[in-house]
């Protein structure tokens, strides 16, 4: 099999996943603009809490535990009930964020609830495009990275690369694959320090 091929799956993963993951932005960015037009109503906070998660993919065989806020709230608009749970349009959250939002919205208080004026069942607790609604839009970008880097090495490996095993391969000092491999490594830790911003 030529080199450039065997990077195919890896690349055509990371073009879905990472279309998706920007759709999903997307929609979240445009979402947080809409809701900064919407009207508000007066609702109650009926749950409060901060649910785990345990990942079975953790360090040492260990599991990492990841953390969301649940607020569940009830309001009317024009004589009809409502409930919802969506906050923000933020993307994920850890713990400390989390007991932000908990401590903000206690069980049994009120708080504004902001609903669409031609549906009002879809509503949202905080309004607008925050820093975080962007945090779909930064994954897509790094996941379609990984696609473009593992794709451009394959291509460079089948033109410039040799091999003695046929599995490993070695660039010369000279071949535009080192700056590249540099360049995209690069690039793509400022994308997850982009991302680890965006989350706290």
């Amino acid at each position: 099999m030529k080199p450039y091929l065997k990077f195919l799956p890896v690349v055509a993963l990371a073009l879905f996943f990472g279309c998706w993951a920007l759709w999903w932005g997307a929609c979240s960015v445009f979402e947080g603009y809409v809701s900064s037009t919407w009207p508000h109503t007066i609702g109650t906070i009926q749950e409060s809490r901060i649910d785990s998660c345990r990942s079975p993919v953790g360090s040492h065989g260990g599991g990492g535990t990841g953390y969301t806020p649940v607020i569940i709230y009830a309001y009317t608009v024009d004589g009809h009930s409502y409930r919802g749970s969506k906050i923000n349009t933020r993307g994920a959250w850890n713990y400390e964020t989390s007991r932000e939002v908990v401590d903000a919205y206690p069980l049994g208080s009120q708080r504004p609830v902001y609903y669409s004026p031609s549906a009002p069942g879809n509503s949202i607790l905080v309004k607008g495009v925050h820093r975080s609604s962007f945090f779909g839009l930064v994954l897509g970008m790094i996941i379609l990275s990984f696609g473009a880097f593992f794709g451009a090495m394959g291509y460079l490996a089948a033109k410039y690369g040799h091999s003695a095993s046929g599995r490993s391969y070695t660039f010369d000092d000279d071949s535009p694959a080192v700056p590249i491999a540099w360049i995209g490594m690069i690039a793509i830790m400022c994308q997850f320090g982009l991302l680890f911003w965006l989350v706290h």
